[in-house]
């Protein structure tokens, strides 16, 4: 298991839902990073299974370039909102509201709130060490909140009693 270390922010402070992802982490001990990505999405929606990116073979022609400034949406696959989210969560540690922890080889990074973190936050728990041994217990919950949370958001939005 690795922390990795805080640099400067990007930014002066965490939009309204960065606060929402910090506190989706805070309320389940930790949480992992394509989750945190998730709940960055909007209406919480899942990601699509995509191929990370490969380098051009010798004779590949190079794909068209991306529209630069204005608003962009946000990632619809897996390894593209995980590379979304790690300016933010750099950010966070910076600010040093959260830590990145490396907890197992095969898996993205976790999300972990600090002290100054939940009491930004407003809330009163008490910090806890990293749980390691409970990860996939973590992840199972938070896949359940997850699902709960959009099915809010789909009820919320089509007026669905």
């Amino acid at each position: 298991m690795t922390i990795s270390t805080s640099r400067r922010p990007r930014r002066q402070a965490p939009k309204l839902r960065e606060r929402q992802a910090l506190e989706f982490i805070a309320h389940g001990k930790t949480a992992r990073l394509d989750q945190v990505a998730q709940v960055l999405a909007p209406g919480c929606a899942p990601a699509i299974d995509d191929e990370p990116r490969r380098r051009l073979r010798k004779d590949e022609p190079k794909p068209p370039p991306k529209a630069k400034g204005g608003t962009h949406t946000w990632p619809l696959g897996r390894h593209q909102r995980v590379a979304a989210t790690l300016p933010l969560v750099n950010d966070w540690m910076g600010w040093r509201l959260a830590l990145k922890v490396h907890a197992l080889d095969d898996m993205p990074d976790w999300v972990f709130p600090t002290e100054v973190g939940l009491r930004w936050l407003g809330l009163s728990y008490t910090p806890i060490e990293f749980p390691t041994g409970d990860l996939p217990h973590i992840y199972l919950i938070n896949e359940i909140r997850l699902f709960l949370m959009r099915s809010t958001w789909l009820a919320d939005k089509f007026n669905v009693a």
